[in-house]
């Protein structure tokens, strides 16, 4: 339906017509044009030690945004007058939780700032807590090779003990509500053996991980990698906490078991950002293949799965309204090639969302005609 106004709402209602009969309207349906004067609802970010690089989706009637941020609890520190829907923040304070805001300036006025996101800083010594100790007894035949959740990929390969703390290296970032694909991948020195892997995370920040739901995660016994999901529950805390990965010869280790014969041990910082956070995943955008950019009669894409999963695409006009979708409930492992028909689309700009899991990878496009 071309030629509708901005940030109106609209109501329509169907009629079936068949060679016998007509049917009765439906009953009324409603959408939302876009082009309101809104905040922006949509954020990422990407930390390399000390320095933040924020980025927010862009609304279509903004003429400037000004972003305001603080270490959490802190004064805000605002930048205005930003005319891009991206930030880079510099000389931050290291292993620091910071919020962050996003009001947008139009012809008519300034919204109210967004919501709060927030951000964790590297260089921390692990992730504040003092938490039980756990190591396994004997790692010098099995241990954990590598492990791949929410995107984020460690190829820690067998300590020299069996334990390896990697919470003062990596943070990865997940959200409440979100559910994020794990893949876990035991290593062996000759023979491989079934191993039992289960994954901790402290969702209340108090220290330990014996409260209700914090196991997120265990596999079967298995000599290959093992596959899945966790789900960070409505009620953790935001905020930075501690993961615990545990291997194990056929059976589950607990998160405090010290000594046990045959397994590995590792820890991470994990940030628990608010619901609605979405996660633009690098690994995930640097592997997605799209082509022809330009394109015109059809759109290609060639989709990198680890794991099983659910895959949903859209595509997105320079007005934010979806003109294309498509999903699967489940889509297997490997490079998965699917082709979008765009042959009835007008020229002009258009956004490619990728979702994975809970992972994002998006891609800039122009429809020649």
């Amino acid at each position: 339906m071309p030629n509708l106004q901005a940030c109106t709402e609209y109501e329509f209602r169907v009629e079936t017509i068949c060679d016998t009969s007509v049917a009765n309207f439906t009953s009324i349906f409603t959408f939302k044009t876009d082009g309101c004067c809104e905040a922006p609802v949509s954020f990422s970010d990407s930390v390399v030690v000390t320095t933040a690089y924020l980025s927010f989706d862009a609304v279509l009637a903004a003429q400037s945004y000004n972003l305001r941020y603080r270490p959490q609890g802190g004064p805000w520190v605002t930048m205005n007058n930003l005319t891009a829907p991206s930030v880079i923040l510099s000389n931050l304070d290291s292993c620091t939780t910071y919020e962050y805001q996003v009001q947008t300036v139009c012809d008519t006025g300034s919204t109210p700032f967004s919501i709060t996101s927030s951000f964790f800083t590297k260089g921390c010594l692990g992730c504040e807590q003092t938490y039980c100790a756990a190591v396994g007894d004997d790692n010098s035949q099995e241990w954990i090779q590598d492990i791949t959740i929410a995107g984020v990929f460690n190829n820690s390969g067998a300590g020299s003990t069996g334990y390896q703390d990697f919470s003062g290296q990596l943070s990865i970032p997940m959200a409440q509500g979100g559910t994020y694909g794990v893949a876990l991948t035991p290593g062996y020195s000759v023979f491989s053996f079934d191993e039992v892997f289960q994954i901790f995370v402290d969702l209340n920040a108090d220290g330990d991980f014996v409260d209700a739901n914090e196991l997120l995660f265990t596999s079967s016994p298995s000599a290959t990698q093992a596959t899945g999901t966790i789900t960070i529950p409505m009620t953790s805390q935001v905020g930075v906490t501690r993961m615990r990965v545990t291997m194990r010869y056929e059976q589950a280790a607990g998160a405090c078991d010290m000594g046990y014969d045959f397994g590995e041990v590792e820890d991470y910082c994990v940030e628990i950002k608010p619901m609605g956070w979405v996660n633009v995943d690098a690994r995930l955008e640097n592997s997605l293949v799209v082509y022809p950019n330009p394109f015109n009669q059809e759109l290609n894409l060639e989709i990198p799965l680890e794991y099983s999963s659910t895959v949903a695409v859209r595509l997105f006009d320079i007005t934010g309204k979806q003109v294309r979708a498509v999903n699967f409930d489940e889509m297997q492992a490997g490079i998965q090639k699917m082709t979008l028909n765009t042959g009835d689309l007008p020229g002009g700009l258009y956004l490619l969302d990728l979702q994975i899991g809970n992972e994002h990878a998006r891609r800039k496009l122009t429809l020649l005609k």
